[in-house]
């Protein structure tokens, strides 16, 4: 939603599910979609769902400011609840913070992804536990540090030395616990992940594929491994998707080889800083900028 041609996109698929793909089509622009989404709203009873919303303007531009039908709901997840206030929109809206997970379904989805079951071995049961534990149980972070584990069932020592790195992280602090397992990442599965952060996710793995081919990032076996640690995933439509708190991470990772330098800094995904880059003829001798 980052782009205009991706709100026309999603739009149309708003409409398509609603009324059909023949009315759908026909929109041009953005406005034609609100447009149309306003006047075709109010007569249905709907359920939408918008995940990872940024920009109050890309809600505005999906559901309109008219008042919703009485049975409808709207679903938004966001991490900045200040998108939520659309000037004109008449619907209430209700908060609801996401807690995290509970003891049980926290420990139970650790040991699913670190050992492939529901528990772990005895000897492994207080570790686990306290690992889970300094996760904050978060699903994510569970998630991906369960995943890393998996790989290291047979050597406690990792373990052993995760649990410290994890306690030593403050409770809050999650990009750090999930560096963890980017640091366990090799060269070219760590240059995979930054690409895909900064350009590639929702992008075609083909058309990614072909330039780390070219790049001998070896992608297929890299893709596999970021797959498995659960950094990344491969949608339906063959397309890379990673979280957005995995992005964050990663531009963050990039931000930092040249914090007040873009010349430094081996990626450049903000057409402005790119711009700069090429006006200022400042580049250094890193990888091409892709978008």
């Amino acid at each position: 939603m980052s782009t205009k041609e991706g709100t026309v996109q999603l739009q149309k698929k708003l409409l398509s599910d609603i009324v059909g793909f023949a009315h759908a089509e026909r929109v041009k622009d953005s406005e034609e979609g609100m447009r149309k989404i306003e006047a075709t709203l109010p007569e249905r009873k709907v359920l939408v769902v918008l995940d990872d919303v940024d920009n109050k303007d890309h809600i505005k531009k999906l559901i309109g400011n008219e008042s919703l039908n009485s049975a409808s709901r709207i679903i938004i997840t966001t991490r900045d609840t200040a998108v939520l206030q659309v000037r004109g929109f008449e619907g209430k809206i209700i908060l609801y913070e996401m807690l995290e997970m509970d003891d049980a379904p926290a420990f139970q989805l650790f040991c699913r992804h670190a050992f492939g079951g529901d528990s772990p071995s005895d000897d492994y049961q207080e570790l686990s536990r306290e690992i889970v534990s300094s996760t904050g149980r978060l699903p994510l972070a569970i998630e991906v540090i369960g995943s890393l584990l998996y790989d290291y069932q047979n050597n406690k020592a990792v373990w052993e030395e995760t649990s410290v790195k994890l306690r030593n992280i403050p409770e809050k602090d999650i990009v750090k616990k999930l560096r963890i397992s980017y640091d366990d990442l090799d060269e070219n599965q760590q240059e995979i992940f930054l690409d895909i952060a900064c350009f590639f996710c929702n992008k075609s793995k083909n058309d990614a594929t072909y330039m780390w081919t070219d790049c001998k990032f070896y992608p297929e076996s890299g893709i596999q491994v970021l797959t498995s640690k659960c950094l990344i995933k491969i949608l339906d439509n063959d397309k890379l998707w990673m979280h957005d708190q995995l992005i964050d991470m990663g531009r963050e990772i990039v931000r930092l080889e040249g914090p007040n330098d873009l010349g430094k800094r081996s990626r450049l995904w903000k057409a402005n800083e790119a711009i700069e880059m090429i006006r200022t003829e400042e580049v250094s001798k890193k990888r091409p900028i892709f978008k």
